[in-house]
């Protein structure tokens, strides 16, 4: 570090750098995927019908590229604002045309045109068996050579005329050590102890004593929740909570630090529920194949199910064997050898396994119970009293409707004739303006302004959170129907205009009850963009009747309520009452739900045929109420009394069903049936069919860890691979097809995968020993030209690559030199209820982010990550991702200089070093050098620290403690500059 002359650090080159953002490796390779799954699909059955080879309307070709000037129109075309809609017969669903937008903002790529490989037939090199023992090359330095890894590394350097970088000092191999196992900084009693052991063997020490510390299953544990898309939330449409979804993630954590084999490892997460002996753990395991995103509010069952299977295909085979298998859901892969009939064998396999309770507007996930067998047992025979009760409630319920319809239906004519009436009335209704034009305009003079969280009575939650944040809003409690009553007091009788402030994404309407009459069932129904406070307006709703003084104002729906925020009443003396639905069906004596129920059929064009409402109870006869209402009781009663059992995130077995060809993706048109079986490209056209008596997952997780298959043992090691060297050996290490990189080293990959099976018995702390212990490990990070000159990107591994820290171990590497961190493991710091919303980071209980524990247990919440994850390049957690990118950009320098991590941290610190009374000054900075950095402080870098110091203590001479500010500001300056982010 330099000082300037008034005392102030130089910028660190993360501010040098911040516009310098590096994009993240394999972009394009991801950029294609996206195409390939989400892109062109939606074009060819979209649109390809009328702009493909057959015929090009408007001079519109959508089966090939485009240009970007096109495709900006197509999106104009697609958002249907225009005088043009597309497609003619209906606006695209909102995940299409989100797809296509973000296609033509990237200015419309067409991979296949811009990357066509030779599509691989069986002797792609991914595919042939690896070898059993490679004949390893001669090479001249052969006393650097100590083993097979050192060898295969050195002949490729010699091949180019380089040489191996010279060894690492050690404080620099216990510093990167320790960082590459554990995650965390050296101490500085662990630095002392490995200089002072002068023994055989001082480094293979410090290895067996690092992988058997706690912490290193957490950092590694935390590589591989990369790979399996971890996180506490749903995200997508509806940011629900995973509220069980840790108890896989100390799963993973425990697996690693027991040393699982690795074989076992992959096995019970694809089928732990059905391997002999697993237990509870076999069941927590499978969480891997529940925790992906999921479109929750999909309105199309059969799609909402395809989706599903769809992410954990394409997430399973890039995981373990490294292939981009989803790419065959609408055709067969572009690249690879991998027929749509081979997704759709593997997709078959998660038909057949539930993952899901229900698929439907909010749908339900799996969770199974854990406990012992005789608590399960009661709660088996509770639900099946449920069931009971409920399925008996159906009966009685169905009988009625059809009671009522038959009753109801003859007099369809006269229901007609009030529903127009009724539509009449309202249109002077329609013409109303709110009394306040804007969101959050004025109130007008004499108008009652109400709350609506303040009401006197009613069932719903009130948030004030991330849906009501400094407004409040009426939320969904789960009782139904949802209702809240209002007691308004007016010193006039007559009319008055009653408007609502809501927000809502979908139409929820609404009944308004004056006094128990019902005198509109369709309010609030309008939608506003979104639930939150920014959607929020204003809509008037009616003119109805108060009488002089107490009134009770009732508004009730079936299901959730809009998010509703306030009411305004306004007197309007000389306006005409909206006329009520009572009023209208009393004339003849009718049903006001159905007449307004067929007023709407009538508004929207549909023919008048009389339909109950989804929840048509109120309706029946008083006795056919009282049953049902008996029922739901005691179904209510039942399902308070089921045992609290603690539940895990997880799949079980279905119907065992082969699912058959989607023509284009389309599940209503379909091809040739598909018996559940493995890719052929690996196993061949005449392997035998899964049985019919189980779904396929063990037999699935068994194929994936036979040692001959010839991926899986390959991808992983390659991962562990990156995880220490910051890049694969196949540098793509989510995909080993014709799109990915071709390995640097094949034999050493072979060598290693190899070793891994036969040898290590698929363990991972043995692969760790078999990297760690070699000269290539070993080596420094020192520069040579004519090597960067060769081999600018150290592919050849001329030297060890220097690399940033990722965002969790700077975040407790902070805390660690602070001595605040807490080592604390397992458990949830989430303090929400099942399936709440996790709407914001903001509203994800911000106290539990500014916990000291490891920042593996910090919640993860798709769609709003934790800060610190953003800034330094945390993963999406949507997606499976082995290779995190590493950008450089000016908020990180800010980051590391303002947050309230670093400022809580330095403060304590600094507070620390200042109460060690037995250490001078000089002690005190070789001390925090040593901590932050592994190293003691240089002459050069004292004297600058005590000017810096002197400096400072003047610049604070009004703080309360300039001395304990200066200090604080010594210790934010270390841990900003680069030699505390980067491990040489």
């Amino acid at each position: 570090m330099k000082l300037l002359a008034a005392g102030y650090l130089l910028a660190t080159p993360l501010l040098l750098l911040g516009a310098l953002a590096v994009p993240a490796p394999g972009q394009s390779q991801s950029s294609t995927q996206v195409f390939e799954s989400k892109v062109r699909p939606v074009l060819i059955a979209r649109c390809v019908a009328c702009h493909g080879p057959k015929q090009q309307l408007g001079n519109l070709r959508l089966d090939q590229a485009i240009s970007a000037a096109q495709a900006k129109q197509l999106i104009a075309t697609i958002a249907y604002t225009g005088s043009i809609k597309m497609p003619p017969s209906g606006k695209l669903p909102a995940e299409e045309r989100t797809a296509l937008t973000g296609w033509a903002a990237a200015g419309a790529p067409w991979p296949s045109a811009a990357k066509s490989p030779t599509k691989p037939k069986g002797a792609f090199w991914a595919f042939v068996p690896p070898k059993v023992a490679p004949t390893l090359p001669l090479v001249k330095a052969r006393w650097w050579a100590q083993n097979p890894l050192d060898t295969l590394v050195l002949a490729k350097l010699e091949s180019q005329g380089l040489k191996p970088a010279p060894p690492a000092d050690r404080r620099t191999l216990i510093r990167r050590a320790t960082f590459d196992l554990t995650g965390l900084p050296p101490t500085p009693k662990e630095i002392d102890a490995f200089l002072a052991d002068t023994q055989p063997g001082a480094f293979a020490r410090v290895v067996d004593r690092l992988l058997a510390s706690p912490t290193y299953g957490e950092r590694w544990g935390r590589h591989w929740l990369d790979v399996a898309r971890y996180a506490d939330s749903n995200g997508v449409d509806e940011n629900l909570v995973y509220a069980n979804a840790w108890r896989y993630r100390d799963y993973v954590i425990n697996a690693i630090n027991a040393d699982k084999p690795i074989n076992r490892f992959f096995q019970e997460q694809l089928a732990g529920d059905l391997m002999p002996g697993a237990g509870d753990e076999g069941i927590i395991a499978t969480g891997y194949l529940a925790l992906g995103p999921k479109m929750l509010a999909e309105d199309d069952p059969v799609k909402q199910e395809l989706d599903i299977i769809d992410e954990q295909v394409d997430t399973l085979s890039k995981t373990f064997i490294g292939l981009t298998v989803g790419c065959a859901r609408c055709h067969d892969h572009k690249f690879d050898p991998i027929p749509a009939r081979d997704y759709y064998a593997l997709a078959g396999i998660f038909k057949s396994t539930k993952t899901m309770l229900n698929f439907k507007n909010m749908a339900d996930w799996n969770e199974r119970p854990l406990a012992p067998k005789e608590d399960q047992e009661k709660l088996a025979a509770i639900e099946a009293q449920i069931k009971t009760r409920r399925d008996d409630a159906k009966k009685k319920r169905d009988a009625a409707e059809k009671v009522l319809l038959d009753q109801v239906r003859p007099q369809t004519a006269a229901y007609e004739k009030a529903a127009r009436q009724l539509l009449a009335t309202q249109k002077a209704t329609v013409t109303l303006s709110a009394a306040i034009s804007t969101p959050n305009g004025a109130t007008p003079a004499g108008a009652l302004l109400r709350e609506a969280e303040d009401f006197t009575r009613g069932n719903v939650n009130k948030d004030k959170g991330g849906f009501g944040k400094e407004i409040g809003v009426l939320v969904n409690a789960e009782k139904y129907p949802n209702y809240t009553e209002y007691e308004i007091s007016v010193s006039t009788a007559g009319p008055y205009q009653l408007d609502l402030r809501y927000a809502s994404g979908d139409p929820r309407p609404v009944r308004i009850y004056v006094n128990g009459t019902l005198v509109a069932s369709n309010a609030a129904g309008k939608v506003t963009g979104g639930f939150y406070p920014q959607h929020q307006q204003w809509f008037a709703e009616g003119i109805f009747p108060l009488k002089a003084g107490a009134n009770t104002l009732k508004l009730e729906r079936d299901s959730y309520f809009p998010h509703l925020d306030k009411l305004l009443l306004i007197a309007r003396p000389d306006a005409p009452l909206t006329q009520s639905l009572e009023a209208v069906a009393a004339e003849t004596g009718l049903i006001p739900e159905l007449v307004a129920g067929l007023a709407d059929r009538l508004k929207n064009g549909l023919e008048a045929r009389l339909e109950l409402p989804d929840k048509p109870d109120r309706l029946f006869s008083a006795p056919v109420q009282a049953e049902l209402k008996h029922l739901d009781d005691e179904r209510t009663a039942l399902e308070k009394s089921k045992p609290d059992l603690p539940r895990a995130m997880s799949v079980s077995e279905g119907t065992p069903t082969n699912l058959k060809v989607h023509l284009r993706g389309n599940y209503l048109t379909l091809g040739e049936e598909c018996f559940r079986r493995f890719p052929t490209a690996i196993s061949g056209e005449n392997q035998p069919a899964l049985p019919m008596t189980s779904s396929g997952r063990l037999e699935l997780a068994q194929w994936l860890t036979d040692a001959k298959n010839p991926l899986t043992a390959r991808v992983f090691v390659n991962r562990v691979w990156r995880w220490r060297f910051g890049r694969g050996l196949v540098g793509s290490v989510d995909n080993f097809g014709a799109l990915g990189d071709l390995p640097t080293h094949p034999e050493l990959l072979d060598w290693l995968a190899v070793s891994f099976v036969n040898d290590d018995g698929w363990s991972l702390k043995k692969l760790h020993r078999r990297l760690m212990l070699t000269n290539t490990y070993l080596m420094s990070g020192k520069f040579d030209a004519k090597a960067a000159a060769l081999d600018p990107d150290n592919h050849l591994l001329w030297r060890f690559p220097r690399h940033r820290l990722e965002a969790e171990e700077i975040r407790d590497s902070i805390l660690a030199v602070a001595g605040t961190l807490d080592k604390t493991m397992g458990g949830t710091l989430l303090t929400f209820k099942p399936r709440q919303y996790v709407t914001s980071t903001a509203n994800a209980d911000p106290v539990k982010y500014d916990s000291r524990r490891r920042a593996v247990y910090l919640p993860v919440v798709r769609s709003a990550l934790y800060d610190v994850y953003t800034a330094f390049d945390f993963g999406d957690p949507t997606v499976m991702n082995g290779d995190r990118p590493s950008t450089t950009v000016a908020p990180q320098a800010l980051f590391m200089l303002n947050s309230s991590v670093v400022l809580s941290a330095t403060r304590a610190q600094s507070e620390a070093l200042l109460k060690q009374t037995d250490l001078d000054d000089a002690e005190r900075v070789r001390l925090l050098y040593t901590t932050c950095y592994g190293r003691p402080a240089t002459t050069a870098e004292l004297l600058r620290a005590f000017d810096f110091l002197t400096r400072f203590e003047t610049a604070y001479a009004k703080a309360p403690n300039p001395r304990l500010s200066a200090w604080q500001s010594l210790c934010k300056s270390l841990i900003a500059a680069n030699e505390f982010l980067y491990v040489d």
